[in-house]
């Protein structure tokens, strides 16, 4: 068997083709090694013509339906051929260093490796609110017995030995796949592989991108562990303060002023998380949404 040509693959995921994904893919052109390339598009829109009007030619796998995150996934797994698969919303970016980084990482014998992930604009309260509210657990600077291990690339050899991503639902098909591994395969914290999200920097859109998270959120949980939405709420409310308290930890020491004004805009967007939450569809069914 002939060895393949790129150690990587990565699947830029993308729904109805956004003109964000001409930045997440130039991201992944500008990486060293190159990795194999792949954009996944689902819903609508024609994400090859737009490639193809900015200069970029890649892999596209097009869908006329929407595919939830994990059917994304799916479908790129099976449309790649490299030993390693990362995949990369269209509304990121990735910081040099990012296959590289990862791996170095995997060929340490991590089987999955996770990223940190950075705001697009630290400099804006609101914007930054946004992202602590979400991800400050995945912040480089985190402790790293506290870090969430997400935003991973995965030796391919896990799926044929645990299945693929559960592909009915919103959010936390990854969560669901990683309790199918083994200790030794959990995902391994690798902060030197940053990913920069481009969220919100509008209080309207923080609100309404909180609640619906808060929502998809709990729906999820309870899909996994069966937990109700009043408890996936509580502990969505007692996580506010803890927010507050390690934001000014988790930030660059240059922006610890701007995380002073995002304090406010953090307890907003918690509350409109857990009121998500609280509307959040108990019947055990993760919805399929379209919103």
């Amino acid at each position: 068997m002939s060895e393949p040509e790129h150690e990587m693959a990565v699947v830029v995921m993308a729904y109805m083709a956004p003109g964000s994904v001409i930045s997440a893919v130039r991201s992944i052109l500008r990486q060293v090694p190159q990795p194999e390339i792949l954009v996944v598009n689902s819903g609508g829109g024609d994400v090859q013509r737009q490639l193809q009007d900015a200069g970029i030619k890649v892999k596209v796998a097009e869908n006329s339906r929407r595919l939830m995150p994990g059917g994304a996934r799916n479908l790129g797994i099976h449309s790649t051929s490299a030993p390693y698969v990362a995949f990369l919303a269209a509304d990121c970016t990735a910081e040099p260093g990012w296959v590289a980084e990862r791996l170095k990482a995997h060929h340490q014998g991590h089987a999955v490796v996770a990223s940190a992930l950075l705001c697009h604009q630290p400099k804006n309260p609101i914007a930054l609110a946004a992202h602590l509210s979400l991800f400050f657990r995945r912040m480089p600077r985190v402790p790293a017995d506290i870090a969430l291990a997400y935003g991973n690339s995965y030796d391919r050899r896990l799926f044929e030995r645990h299945g693929q991503f559960r592909e009915d639902m919103r959010t936390g098909e990854d969560t669901e796949f990683h309790l199918r591994l083994s200790a030794s395969e959990q995902p391994k914290w690798w902060p030197e592989v940053k990913t920069v999200h481009v969220g919100t920097t509008s209080l309207i859109g923080f609100v309404i991108d909180q609640f619906r998270r808060g929502r998809h959120s709990a729906q999820a949980w309870y899909a996994i562990n069966q937990l109700n939405r009043n408890t996936f709420a509580r502990g969505a409310l007692k996580r506010i303060p803890w927010t507050v308290r390690m934001a000014m930890k988790v930030v660059e020491p240059s922006d610890r002023f701007i995380a002073m004004m995002a304090v406010p805009f953090i307890w907003v967007g918690g509350m409109a998380y857990v009121l998500g939450a609280l509307r959040a569809n108990g019947s055990g069914v993760v919805a399929r949404c379209d919103d």
